[in-house]
């Protein structure tokens, strides 16, 4: 079973609180507002994938962990996509992608590039979102967020999206 921690971060350029009123459907504007968002990045490796959905000034984040059998003991051997365990792995972090226009890639090691393997193969609406994979090693959350925030002002400046 795979296990989905939650996390909501304050924005670095104001005070504001995140506990927000709910709007008229009983919502919290702050969950409608990111989970609305275009652009979402994932850190993805063989053990967990972290998922930032990116608002405007804030972050939302969802970590899930792999299935314990795929997971290899000597870090050596990397299981393919077909694997059952990879393949219920990669697809619970391509259900928690279904709303993003545009994803970005990031990690260590392989596991980004199998990731995008399984997605050619198995959502190819997803794999078309997928705008960048680029290696990271093991940056904090913070860090992942500041970098997919100047890529993405870049990648929609190139698209002739208007940037805030």
């Amino acid at each position: 079973m795979q296990s989905v921690r939650v996390r909501r971060a304050q924005s670095a350029q104001n005070n504001t609180h995140l506990d927000w009123h709910a709007n008229r459907n009983g919502r919290p504007e702050l969950e409608r507002e990111l989970h609305m968002t275009r652009h979402s990045t994932v850190w993805i490796d063989h053990k967990d994938a972290k998922v930032f959905y990116l608002g405007d000034a804030n972050f939302e984040e969802k970590e899930l962990h792999a299935p314990k059998s795929y997971v290899t003991s000597d870090g050596a051997k990397h299981a393919k996509h077909t694997d059952p365990a990879t393949a219920t792995f990669f697809a619970n972090v391509a259900k928690v992608l279904t709303s993003a226009d545009s994803v970005l890639l990031v990690g260590p090691g392989p596991a980004k590039l199998e990731f995008v393997h399984y997605l050619t193969a198995h959502n190819p609406q997803l794999a078309a979102r997928v705008v960048g994979v680029e290696s990271a090693d093991h940056p904090t959350d913070r860090q992942i967020v500041a970098h997919a925030r100047a890529y993405f002002a870049t990648h929609d400046r190139m698209d002739g999206v208007h940037v805030r």
